[in-house]
């Protein structure tokens, strides 16, 4: 559970980058169409006490790179991660995760406020000095959204992000306490069945506390 002072502080300071794994869908069997993945319904419900606590959950953060170069999709809070235009590729997100532990998890991009689609370019600019600051910064922003969190698992969708989250750490700006690196392929890609079916008995088989 999310305790709703934990919930106001990210809705306050992070609302812009995050989002939490909810949608209006129940079953990842039939075609999940793209307005489905919108934050609509999912915002007017996060506004009740009961529903935070019965839905949202700290098993994990599910963590992005970076906006892609169309950026934001949406000005509403919470919108990261639940894009409704038509090269959208975040129902992928919901077969993932909708069946698993993870479902009602914190999501949130481990850069932010940077816009570019080659997660690799992203990888490779976050090594340079002249980014150092950059990097820092953004350490410090997923930092905070760590310690209200408190989450068992960090997954991170792509290779790329997993590189960027171990070089923050490598350099002693973040602090994961606790918490296992569990990798997914990234829900841009065009993911057969399979690897879906895999990246979902993966999250299932995760222990938790």
């Amino acid at each position: 559970m999310i305790k709703d002072e934990a919930y106001f502080t990210l809705k306050k300071e992070y609302a812009k980058y995050g989002s939490w794994a909810l949608w209006n869908v129940s079953d990842v069997t039939k075609t999940i169409h793209t307005p489905d993945c919108s934050i609509d319904p999912v915002n007017l419900q996060l506004k009740d006490a009961d529903y935070r606590h019965k839905n949202l959950t700290n098993n994990g953060i599910i963590l992005g790179l970076n906006w892609s170069e169309r950026g934001a999709c949406s000005t509403d809070d919470w919108a990261n991660f639940h894009d409704v235009t038509k090269n959208s590729r975040d129902f992928n997100i919901v077969k993932m995760i909708l069946n698993t532990p993870f479902k009602g998890s914190y999501m949130t991009d481990i850069i932010k406020n940077h816009l570019e689609t080659n997660g690799s370019d992203v990888a490779q600019a976050s090594k340079r000095p002249e980014n150092a600051e950059k990097l820092s910064k953004n350490a410090k922003l997923l930092q905070g959204e760590l310690d209200l969190i408190r989450p068992n698992y960090l997954i991170v969708f792509g290779k790329a992000a997993e590189k960027v989250l171990k070089l923050m750490m490598d350099r002693d700006l973040l602090d994961i306490k606790a918490a296992k690196i569990v990798e997914l392929d990234h829900y841009s890609a065009a993911l057969s069945a399979e690897k879906i079916s895999a990246a979902v008995e993966k999250l299932q088989k995760l222990p938790l506390n």
